[in-house]
């Protein structure tokens, strides 16, 4: 698991893929993934934390499949193109604005 972690590329484009993250529980991974709704978070170096909350996953198909339909919502309503478009234009009209 990691240790530090800024966003979480990968862990964004898992969930956009309808997949639950299994991550550790740094950084900008607390802010993405939703604890018991989206993925499991671990604690940062607790590789029998990591262990157990995949081996969760595997062995209960059904929280798996629940879990990566919320991440994918999840992922799809914050990092749609149209919602990335709108942002990147406010931020641009707020610095032409000054």
């Amino acid at each position: 698991p990691s240790h530090r972690e800024g966003f979480g590329v990968s862990c964004a484009e898992a969930m956009a893929y309808g997949r639950p993250v299994v991550a550790s529980a740094v950084g900008g991974l607390l802010d993405l993934v939703a604890d018991e709704e989206t993925g499991l978070l671990v604690p940062p170096g607790d590789d029998s934390a990591l262990a157990d909350a995949l081996t969760a996953l595997a062995d209960d198909s059904a929280r798996a499949r629940a879990m990566g339909a919320a991440a994918s919502a999840e992922a799809l309503a914050r990092f749609s193109p149209e919602r990335m478009c709108r942002e990147i234009e406010e931020i641009h009209a707020g610095a032409l604005s000054r």
